[in-house]
């Protein structure tokens, strides 16, 4: 992901521990890594994501307000037509109030 214009910043993507409905999108849209094949030859992906239980994971609320509320965004990096533009811009995203567990929201 760099280029001259990102040396010397750390990239991170951080769920809010206690914001967390548990759906599990996250985890399974993430792509991850060629990890081999499996016995029929389908590529087997390692994951970055794997859910854990929330409750061992709110030590990282500290990270999520850090990062929501004082990191400035980064915008002008990347152009913001594609994803990677997109992921330097302030997050908009709010926890809806659904029923827990809903990703549909």
């Amino acid at each position: 992901m760099g280029g001259p214009n990102v040396k010397g910043l750390k990239f991170r993507i951080q769920v809010s521990p206690r914001n967390c409905v548990g759906c599990g999108l996250c985890m399974t849209q993430c792509p991850g890594k060629p990890a081999g094949k499996d016995e029929n030859g389908k590529m087997i992906f390692k994951k970055a994501l794997t859910m854990e239980e929330a409750k061992s994971q709110f030590h990282h609320e500290a990270a999520a307000k850090i990062l929501y509320k004082e990191v400035e965004p980064k915008e002008g990096l990347f152009p913001t037509s594609m994803v990677k533009g997109c992921s330097f811009l302030t997050p908009y995203q709010e926890v809806s109030g659904a029923c827990a567990g809903c990703g549909e929201t």
